[in-house]
């Protein structure tokens, strides 16, 4: 029993040391993105953008056909269909938001719910803000997904490039310029070695520019997509400033002894309780005052 909770033990001790090495490696510039769990998040975002992109190309192209043949009755169907299609695909993209890029978005509640017949059913989604919204993040997001291709091939290239010493000599093409392939051949050890940091300084770059892009389309979806999450707000700033925090708190405290004083003085008939009801007041905590 105690050698299986000393092996336990020992292995808990393990993850908790490998857990805080990769946290002090994550902080390391330029280098530190290599072992950034987001990272990785913010790559697969960019892949999974790729597709998704021309499907809301296709998307776009219904809406503004349904547009076009609004003066026939199915024009409007159309672009009807596209709208709620549109409606749908933002609140996916919302939950892959706050799936790979760390945010915490709410669903708006800006669609009517006292309407009337089916026609106030309709209306009132066309009416809501979020459906536009919706609109315009997807229409900037195929920029995103033309700019995905950048770090994607930045990084299809860089690979091959690390590997070099374990398959030289080899050939290996870097791209094309005036339509004519540049390529490279690695004879020698040396020209490995100089490959592989090649290489790494190709994917250190791609990493780098994944997170930025990453960056831009997060702060698109918290204006565009959703409510940003504010229930634990209150208990995020006092976790992450308690000094400000108590001091605020003794504010608050010294504050209520004073008025409490006050009134007493009031009830006793002293003239000097306006004195005490000169204190200051409860200074604000700008950590926990509301943005």
């Amino acid at each position: 029993m105690m050698t299986n909770l000393s092996r336990e033990g020992l292995s808990n001790l393990r993850v908790n040391m490998n857990s805080l090495r990769s946290a002090s490696l994550s902080e390391v510039p330029i280098i530190g993105v290599l072992v950034e769990v987001r990272t990785y998040k913010h790559l697969l975002y960019l892949l999974i953008a790729l597709p998704l992109g021309f499907a809301y190309s296709a998307l776009f192209s219904m809406l503004v056909l349904g547009i076009v043949f609004t003066v026939v009755g199915i024009g409007v169907v159309i672009a009807l269909a596209t709208l709620f299609g549109i409606r749908a695909v933002a609140g996916f993209e919302r939950w892959l938001a706050n799936t790979l890029l760390d945010t915490e978005l709410e669903k708006y509640d800006d669609v009517a719910v006292d309407v009337d017949g089916a026609l106030g059913d309709v209306t009132k989604y066309i009416e809501a803000d979020s459906t536009w919204r919706g609109v315009g993040f997807l229409s900037v997001k195929f920029l995103i997904t033309v700019f995905a291709f950048v770090p994607l091939f930045m990084l299809a290239n860089g690979l091959p490039l690390i590997s070099a010493p374990l398959r030289y000599p080899l050939t290996t093409q870097l791209g094309e310029v005036n339509g004519e392939p540049v390529r490279w051949s690695i004879e020698t050890f040396p020209e490995a070695l100089l490959a592989v940091a090649i290489g790494l300084g190709v994917v250190l770059g791609t990493l780098h520019v994944a997170n930025v892009s990453a960056y831009v389309t997060r702060q698109m979806a918290t204006a565009l997509l959703g409510a940003e999450d504010s229930r634990h707000d209150w208990a995020l700033r006092l976790l992450s400033d308690p000094t400000g925090f108590s001091l605020w708190m003794l504010s608050v405290v010294t504050n209520a002894a004073n008025e409490s004083r006050a009134s007493s003085m009031t009830t006793m008939g002293d003239d000097s309780h306006e004195s005490h009801q000169s204190m200051p007041a409860v200074l604000p905590h700008p950590r926990l005052a509301e943005p």
